[in-house]
């Protein structure tokens, strides 16, 4: 019965012989690198450990993000004017304003 449902399957009438010819052609592939190496090549390209690997990038920005908040804060600024009532260029009446402020947090909470 099982040959006749492959025949069937195959196309083959049901009162034709059949046989199947016995060779050497499957053999198993030959591996140019050891299978270990692919094997850990094919990990690591999956989509989850792709996945994972960005969300712990994330949250490793994240945290660096964090720890960035207690860090001291360092602003610059420079300034021009003039104290003339005509806006006529002069170097006699320019007045240049320039600093540093310099702000750390002494108390915070957790």
């Amino acid at each position: 019965m099982a040959e006749t449902g492959l025949k069937t399957l195959l196309g083959i009438d049901a009162n034709q012989p059949f046989s199947l010819a016995e060779t050497n052609a499957w053999a198993l592939p030959k591996l140019d690198t050891p299978y270990a190496t692919l094997l850990d090549q094919a990990i690591a390209q999956r989509p989850e450990t792709e996945a994972s690997k960005k969300q712990i990038e994330m949250a490793e920005h994240k945290l660096s993000a964090a720890k960035g908040a207690y860090l001291p804060r360092a602003d610059a600024y420079v300034s021009y004017g003039s104290d003339s009532k005509n806006l006529d260029y002069s170097t006699s009446r320019d007045n240049v304003t320039a600093g540093v402020a310099v702000e750390m947090d002494i108390f915070f909470r957790f």
